[in-house]
This record gives C-alpha cells, structure tokens and sequence, in this order.
C-alpha cells in the first residue's frame, strides 16, 4: 500500500504495508532485540519502500530528548568561529545527532534567550564559543540537568563545572608581544577585546591583554594606557580602536591585536593615514583566519587550533 505522492507515509501504513502492529514498527524502529528477524526484516523493507520518516518532534517529546546538539556563539561572523563550528560539524557527521546554531551579536540578552530557547528544546548536549551566555546562567543549568553536556570554547566557565576548550592565552600573547620587541619596536600598543559588557569575561580577551603586560615588562619597555585601545572584536572595532591610538602623544610602532578582525581594520586605517606596514606600523593579529593571508602585505598572526577545537568539543 504506497504512501499517495507527495505525501507524508505514516506509521499506520508501514504497519499495515508489513502486516504487524503498529507497536512492532515502532519496536523495531528502536532496535529491540525481541523482534522476529523475519518480521524486522518485513518491516524494514516497508519503511524503505514506503520512504517514511518518523515524526521527529513528535518522537523527541515523548522521549524526553531532541537528538539536537545546540551551538551559541558570540558572532557567527567571525571566521574563528566559523572554522571551529565546522570542524564540530565534521566530527559529528554520521552520527543520529543534527545540529543547531544560534548566533548572540555580541548581545548577552540574545545569548541568553538563545540559551533558554535550546534549554526548552531540550537539547542533548550544549556548545558555548565566546562570552555570549553569563556564568550565572550556565551554572545554573548545570546543577539543574547535570546529565546534559556543556561545552565551552574559550570561555572559562571556571564555577559552572563545564567541560572547558581553552589555549594558554596568556602565553600567546606574550610571545605575540615579544615577537614586535625582538623586532626593535619600542612604541608597543594593543587593541584589546572589550573591558566591560559583552566580551569582557571572554577568556582570550583578559589573557591575552595580561600577556601582552607581562611582554612589555619583560622586554623593559614601559606601558602607557594611551597605548591601549579596546573595542567589539570586529573589523569596525579594530579600525576604531587603530585611530584613537593615533591620536594619543607618541603613536605606537607596533600594534598587537586581540584577533585578526581587529588587526585586518587596523591594517585599513593605517593605510588611511599613509603608514605602511610593517615599515612605519607592524601589526600582529591573533587566530590565524583565511583572509590574514589574503592581503598584501600578509598579516602576522598567531595560528590558533581551530580544528583540534571542534574535534575536541564533538568528542
């Protein structure tokens, strides 16, 4: 009995197309071992014949799950996410789990909701990259459905009790730092990540900038707060922070950026003034994304393990 053209078979037709009970099609759907081989095997053959798909949703509800993986991240625009994303996705390939992604903006109030949103689903797992979701809330999910999975990128989600990703910032940025001051430069600034609001708890963003503190005292070279420019981690906000540090009293020679967005807008403004890179101004940018080696001249970066992420999360 075929399922009528461009309509949806049901299980009611796959159980009278293999001659059982619809309580057996769905005993054989869930791998249980009391079925006949014959009558699994009569009924697979229907459900193959007959192309149906179970009702998912309706499936999830009564089983209490989603088979969903929900991803929150930070900004979805950011190849240093995109890339970590995709290597999750990779990793996850073949298995019974979709994914669903949800970007915050640079917004707590959206990452919240976004969080709530996949929380309701009730999803099977959890993969937070970035400061999208507050430590407060994902603590309290936590102690609430522990049996759920939480996954942190570059997050330190320290009193949550989460599974946390995270490369030694600290150190990276030390030796981005170093890097410019082997190089004879003396006028060491930063463009750092945002201090406060959305961002300012991201684990690069904080260690990164105590690395760079850390270079500059090692180096013996001063800071100056006019030296250090903080804004969203985006080409915009690199481009804005890259002109205030032109205006302070002794421009910087150097820049260390808190991700290549941020470096590749500093790039831009610099080129804006006259300045070339790395003649007057050199820059290191941090992530490693594509487009650091699509310009001219290439950007200096430190390579982040954008793939072993994503493995590591799936896993």
């Amino acid at each position: 009995m075929p399922a009528t053209p461009n309509k949806r078979a049901t299980v009611r037709e796959v159980a009278a197309d293999a001659g059982v009970s619809i309580a057996t099609v769905s005993a054989v759907m869930n791998g249980a071992a009391w079925v006949p081989p014959d009558t699994r095997h009569r009924v697979t053959e229907s459900i193959r014949r007959l192309d149906y798909r179970p009702n998912r949703m309706a499936r999830n509800l009564k089983l209490q799950h989603s088979a969903t993986v929900g991803v929150v991240v930070s900004d979805v625009t950011n190849p240093f996410f995109t890339e970590v994303f995709r290597s999750f996705g990779h990793a996850v390939r073949g298995s019974d789990l979709s994914l669903m992604l949800v970007d915050s903006d640079q917004n707590y109030e959206i990452g919240e909701a976004n969080f709530r949103a996949l929380v309701d689903m009730r999803v099977d797992g959890i993969l937070l990259m970035g400061d999208s979701v507050s430590e407060t809330t994902v603590t309290a999910f936590v102690h609430r459905e522990p049996h759920t999975p939480v996954v942190a990128v570059e997050r330190d989600y320290a009193r949550a009790g989460v599974v946390r990703l995270l490369i030694d910032s600290g150190r990276a940025g030390y030796e981005a730092t170093m890097h410019l001051a082997y190089g004879g430069r003396r006028r060491i600034g930063m463009i750092r990540g945002p201090s406060t609001g959305p961002g300012s708890t991201d684990y690069g963003s904080v260690r990164r900038f105590e690395g760079y503190l850390e270079s500059l005292n090692a180096a013996g070279l001063p800071y100056l707060s006019e030296r250090v420019a903080e804004g969203e981690p985006t080409f915009e906000g690199g481009a804005a922070a890259m002109r205030r540090l032109l205006e302070g009293p002794e421009p910087p020679d150097a820049v260390f950026a808190h991700n290549d967005l941020m470096a590749l807008g500093a790039m831009q403004v610099l080129r804006e003034h006259g300045l070339g890179v790395p003649d007057d101004v050199a820059v290191v940018g941090f992530d490693d994304i594509p487009m650091a080696g699509m310009v001219s001249p290439s950007l200096s970066t430190m390579a982040m393990p954008t793939a072993g992420l994503g493995r590591a999360a799936a896993a």
